[in-house]
């Protein structure tokens, strides 16, 4: 089973997504590059309260916001596609909580392998943020 790589410049286009999520005033207080073992792919998760109050019923306009970030920003390595809008109060996010803090609008890259937090087991993740 092969391990898809995270490419350095989809970590370089989701740095300038918060920036320009928070220029939105859509500020997230949790991203993070999450590699899902099962389907071998790397997602961005973003949640903030922002989209806690959108989903799960206006699930579509946290994505626009999300697009609009991305359209703004003119990111090339980084699509909507790429990202999986989650609440503050996913399992992973709750899991993971005590491991790092960020301020509110800094930006860090710490990266975990193989690592169990709570019981739930971690491939892979680069936390971007975590407030």
């Amino acid at each position: 089973m092969a391990e898809e790589a995270l490419v350095e410049s989809s970590v370089t286009d989701s740095v300038k997504l918060v920036e320009e999520l928070d220029k939105q005033g859509d500020t997230p207080s949790n991203v993070l590059w999450y590699f899902f073992a099962d389907a071998e792919v790397w997602r961005l998760l973003v949640a903030g309260t922002t989209f806690d109050a959108l989903l799960p019923k206006e699930e579509s306009q946290a994505y626009q916001k999300i697009a609009k970030a991305i359209g703004s920003a003119k990111l090339t390595s980084l699509s909507i596609a790429d990202v999986k809008v989650v609440r503050t109060d996913d399992s992973l996010l709750v899991a993971t909580k005590f491991v790092i803090k960020t301020p509110a609008d800094g930006v860090v890259r710490a990266h975990f392998r193989d690592n169990t937090f709570n019981g739930i087991f971690v491939k892979e993740m680069l936390v971007l943020r975590a407030a």
